[in-house]
């Protein structure tokens, strides 16, 4: 079919279905390019419950026929071994015009569930809520005998889209993990809480590395009651994980000497030019 000539900025397809027991909404997003008539950007996002948030990379395709004419296929393979289980699931999403088929999206990491066996995860040490604000969230995790403050930050960037952000302090040092990974959301900040965890991973020094998994836990339905966690579970909620990482690294007083004979250590060096800070000294030359 060829192309309508109607004058149009953004078109919208969506699709649900349902794996376990949690329904899943994948909206398709198509926005026509300003410079190229027939250039068009494809976003894929996924509705959860109360949340939405982007999957994959935009993909650019070119079009001489209307995007409102198109159709697809959205599909998710059976559940990959994995824990907690039944929460890993491959996504497809298929374009359909003219007879031919395209594969535009593809996502083999997708985590999902409507009440996770978190803790049938071996050896896995959870995250404590220590404060709910209106725009933080505070977790606290055990790594070996240090107490670990987990950070969630929200920022609105506009009417019901937030940007989450994650960070850690341990006594007095903290580094961002994350930032600006965007969720849209049709309840509040404090009607979300999260389920975090990490697991230790053999390493030398022993205690050094460990996994980290952020999963996003929110209202089932967009509206209705407020949403009251118990215990962590509820039975009106469903969960999602939104980043991980299998290089945190961190630990209480590790012994480096078990790296072996050959390493060579570092010994502190006091002088005046140590003291000095670098970017003080380099705009010092002229």
């Amino acid at each position: 079919m060829g192309s309508t000539g109607i004058v149009y900025s953004q078109v919208v397809h969506s699709y649900t279905l349902t794996v376990g027991s949690a329904e899943l909404t994948f909206i398709i997003t198509i926005e026509r390019a300003a410079a190229h008539l027939s250039e068009h950007y494809f976003f894929l996002s996924m509705k959860i419950g109360a949340v939405e948030r982007p999957i994959s990379q935009s993909v650019t395709l070119t079009l001489t026929i209307d995007p409102r004419d198109l159709t697809f296929a959205v599909f998710a393979f059976p559940p990959k071994p994995c824990m907690p289980q039944g929460c890993l699931y491959s996504l497809r999403v298929w374009l359909r015009a003219n007879g031919v088929d395209h594969r535009i999206f593809s996502e083999d990491a997708l985590w999902v569930g409507a009440d996770p066996d978190f803790y049938s995860i071996e050896n896995a040490a959870f995250a404590r809520p220590r404060s709910v604000g209106a725009t933080v969230h505070v977790y606290q995790v055990a790594i070996g005998k240090t107490l670990v403050d987990l950070v969630i930050r929200w920022r609105r960037v506009m009417e019901k889209a937030f940007s989450i952000s994650l960070e850690y302090e341990a006594r007095g040092v903290g580094r961002i993990l994350f930032e600006n990974l965007t969720v849209r959301l049709d309840c509040s900040p404090q009607e979300i809480d999260f389920v975090i965890y990490t697991m230790p991973i053999s390493s030398t020094p022993q205690g050094a590395s460990h996994r980290l998994r952020l999963w996003l836990r929110g209202p089932r339905q967009s509206s209705g009651p407020p949403y009251r966690p118990v215990d962590g579970r509820s039975a009106s909620s469903v969960c999602q994980r939104i980043w991980s990482t299998d290089d945190f690294k961190l630990g209480d007083m590790l012994d480096f000497t078990a790296l072996g004979p050959k390493l060579i250590m570092g010994v502190p060096t006091l002088n005046d030019f140590a003291k000095t800070p670098a970017a003080k000294i380099l705009c010092s030359i002229e």
